[in-house]
């Protein structure tokens, strides 16, 4: 990941953890554990940095109280442990997936009959992406995960100083992690 300025200079990297994209594609629908790719902006911060009573923070917290199973398909990085809880860190950075463009995508697979059925109904776009931190050092480098993009929580709290809500995000792919 980099910070790129205006004048096209980078002024910050940090590596990145990335949807496990089994086929190599960008993200097309719920469950598929890609990354989407494409031109995004943040649409919404939640950070534990922020007062204990604040909605964001609350939210954070609710988040990362929720436990991550192995039996559910939540296992840490080159193991069959349970992901835990706090699998988000302490700053979540949700991004406007599914924007305008993937939705087109989406309608054209559904047209086409390409998309999973899910519980008899067929899979929905998805939603819930973020750039966020994790409780699984490990996976940081790799291809492990639902579709959000993780780093070190000590490179999210870096981060954090140059993201505001409307910051625009580029998500490109490229082979490996």
């Amino acid at each position: 990941m980099y910070i790129i300025q205006r004048n096209g200079e980078s002024i910050w990297e940090t590596q990145i953890g990335y949807g496990s994209n089994p086929d190599g594609k960008a993200k097309l629908h719920e469950g598929d554990n890609r990354t989407p790719e494409g031109f995004y902006k943040i649409q919404f911060i939640l950070s534990s940095r922020d007062p204990a009573d604040s909605s964001t923070a609350k939210r954070l917290r609710e988040l990362n109280q929720k436990e991550f199973k192995a039996q559910d398909g939540y296992t840490r990085f080159g193991s069959n442990q349970d992901e835990g809880t706090d699998i988000y860190g302490p700053l979540y950075f949700g991004i406007n997936y599914p924007n305008q463009q993937d939705l087109q995508r989406y309608q054209k697979a559904k047209d086409r009959g390409q998309l999973p059925s899910q519980n008899g109904e067929l899979a929905g776009p998805g939603f819930g992406i973020a750039i966020h931190g994790t409780n699984d050092p490990a996976s940081i480098g790799q291809k492990h995960g639902s579709g959000c993009i993780r780093v070190h929580n000590n490179s999210i709290i870096q981060l954090d100083r140059w993201v505001r809500k409307g910051t625009p995000v580029f998500i490109m792919g490229r082979t490996g992690a």
